[in-house]
Order: structure tokens, then C-alpha cells, then sequence
């Protein structure tokens, strides 16, 4: 009898934890803060445990008010919190410009979710390119030859192959751009529903978590493009054009209506606009020329005439009420 009480208090001063071994994708590392974030269950983070992950082996444990993740082969400590939000990580070896696009691998995992993929990734945008904060364009591809797109569902949105990391530098408190998305969308209906009812009226974005090369870059909003599918707007089948996308690219002299430039059909870009879709097509500018002449050219009287059938406007009104209440000047 006392030989088996030995035995049990013998086993009382070891410590036992649980072990998890956790995919890839729902843990990244930045060892210059020396902090870790995981997307993974809040009640399996909060135990005391060993994870193996990228077949090394670590102990997350409470220490104080803070959760410590310690490497156990080289004692490596880091500050450790999970995510609510989507975790994306980007390693792209030959780094990122503005353009074109470089091939990157990228790993992603949400609450119930996690794969890894290739895709070019560049940066995004005008004069956010001169921010710390940088925002990224992401397309997917089936390969690491970019050589066919892949569709790639993410945060809960649709499923496509092309994406936007917006890193929202100039927003403190990192709500503006996901409340101005919310608000456009409760505001407008697109008037083709009855034909199109899967139409987007603007695209949808969620939060997430962001590393690129192993360095932690903060709080992202993944959203979707403003594009055709979004839109659903009608494919080309031969007959003709049925329907078009157009985007102030500059502030040139037909987007800001202070003169009109030439058309020229051949140029994808035309007085600061660009044709987004359908591209190529023999006459681009057709359908948006007409509008511009109208605007820079009419009388008052012309163009009170014209403008009702050549610009929607209801949606007009609401729209530039919208972009001064949220103070969105270029826009």
C-alpha cells in the first residue's frame, strides 16, 4: 500500500499539459516584435498546452494578464494573442512593387476555414503608395506559373479570383472605409434587379489580420472588387455591348467635366476614365462620351433636357450626398 502512494505522489510534481497540433495557416510569427497571433478556437487558446506547429514544438501558457508562447528547443518567447478576425499571411521571396504583380504564397484561415494558395500580389492604389502602411491587390492562381486564375472564397464573401488588402493608414480607428461600404450598400438598390437579382449594389469587405515576409502589418479590410461579377452585369455574346464598367482613373479634363478630349476608340483610356468592361471592344467610349459632351458642352437648357436620360438621377443625388457626408472628396 505505501509503495502505491509513493507512486502517485511521485507523479504529483510533473506538469501534464494538452497538445494540439495546429495547421499552418492559423498561426504567424513576427520575431522582431516578438509576438504571435492565432486564428483558432478561443476556448482551445486559453488552455495551458503544447502546439506543434510547422513541426516545431512550443507551450502557450497564461503568465500574468498576457498569454506567452515559448518555443521549447530555443526557449524563443513571444507575446501571443488569437484573432476574431481572418488570419492572411504573405510570403512573396521576390518582394512587392507597384507593378506587375509578383508570385507570393499565401495562407489564410478564418473560424472555420484554412488553405494556402499562390498569387500575384503588387500594390494598390495613387497616393497611398507613399504610405508606411501600404495596400495590397491579390490574384489567385492555380499554380506558381500564374498560369490560370482560381477562385478563392475568403471571409465569408464570394468566390473569386481577385481581391483587395486595404491597409487603411489614414483611418485611426480603422471604421471609416468598412462603415462607408456598409452605408453605400444599405443606401442603394441597383435599379436592374428585377433582371439582375444577384446584383451587388458595391462590394462587401471583412477585418483581418495581416503579415507579409514574417513582419506583422496590423489590422487590413479584405474586400471584394467592384468588377462585372459583382455587378452581374451581361456578358458580351456577339451581338453587342449589354453593359459596361467604367473608372476615374486621373483627374483629367472628362472626369472632372472640364473640357472633352477626342474620343478615341482604340485607347482603353479616355480623358481620365477607364473602360473596365467589356475590354477590348471596337467603341468604348460611345455610351460615355455622349454624357460628358452633355455635361461640359450643353446650355442649361439642353442639358436639363438630356441629363434624365443619360444619368440615373436618384441614384446621383444620393450618391453625392453620401460621398460629402463621409467625407470622401476623391470619389
Amino acid at each position: 500500500m505505501k509503495k502505491i502512494l509513493f507512486v502517485f505522489i511521485v507523479f504529483g510534481f510533473f506538469k501534464v499539459y494538452a497538445q494540439e497540433s495546429i495547421e499552418t495557416e492559423r498561426l504567424a510569427l513576427d520575431d522582431s516584435l516578438d509576438i504571435a497571433v492565432f486564428q483558432m478556437k478561443e476556448s482551445l487558446f486559453k488552455q495551458t498546452q503544447k502546439i506543434v506547429w510547422d513541426r516545431k514544438e512550443f507551450v502557450l501558457k497564461k503568465q500574468d494578464t498576457a498569454y506567452i508562447l515559448t518555443n521549447t528547443a530555443t526557449q524563443k518567447r513571444y507575446i501571443a494573442y488569437n484573432t476574431p478576425f481572418p488570419l492572411i499571411q504573405v510570403d512573396a521571396p521576390s518582394g512587392i512593387v507597384n507593378e506587375p504583380k509578383r508570385m507570393a504564397t499565401i495562407t489564410y484561415a478564418d473560424s472555420s476555414d484554412a488553405h494556402t494558395n499562390f498569387a500575384g500580389i503588387e500594390l494598390r492604389g495613387s497616393s497611398s503608395l507613399f504610405f508606411p502602411k501600404k495596400t495590397y491587390d491579390l490574384n489567385f492562381y492555380t499554380n506558381n506559373l500564374g498560369e490560370k486564375n482560381k477562385d478563392v472564397q475568403l471571409g465569408g464573401l464570394r468566390k473569386d479570383d481577385d481581391w483587395i488588402l486595404d491597409g487603411l493608414y489614414n483611418e485611426p480607428l480603422r471604421l471609416r472605409s468598412q462603415l462607408s461600404l456598409s452605408l453605400w450598400r444599405e443606401i442603394y438598390t441597383p435599379t436592374y434587379l428585377d433582371k439582375e437579382p444577384k446584383a451587388q449594389s458595391g462590394a462587401r469587405a471583412v477585418f483581418c489580420e495581416l503579415f507579409v515576409n514574417g513582419h506583422y502589418k496590423g489590422i487590413y479590410l479584405l474586400c471584394e472588387q467592384v468588377d462585372r461579377k459583382l455587378l452581374k452585369l451581361v456578358k458580351e455574346d456577339g451581338t453587342g455591348v449589354r453593359g459596361e464598367l467604367f473608372q476615374g482613373s486621373s483627374y483629367d479634363s472628362a472626369v472632372t467635366f472640364d473640357s472633352i478630349p477626342p474620343k478615341k476608340n482604340y485607347l482603353r483610356r479616355w480623358g481620365g476614365f477607364d473602360v473596365e468592361y467589356p475590354y477590348p471592344h471596337d467603341s468604348p467610349w460611345d455610351n460615355l462620351y455622349p454624357f460628358v459632351a452633355t455635361v461640359v458642352d450643353g446650355d442649361e437648357t439642353a442639358f436639363a433636357k438630356a441629363i434624365q436620360q443619360q444619368l440615373n438621377l436618384d441614384n446621383s443625388i444620393d450618391y453625392f450626398l453620401f460621398v460629402n457626408a463621409v467625407r470622401a472628396p476623391d470619389n
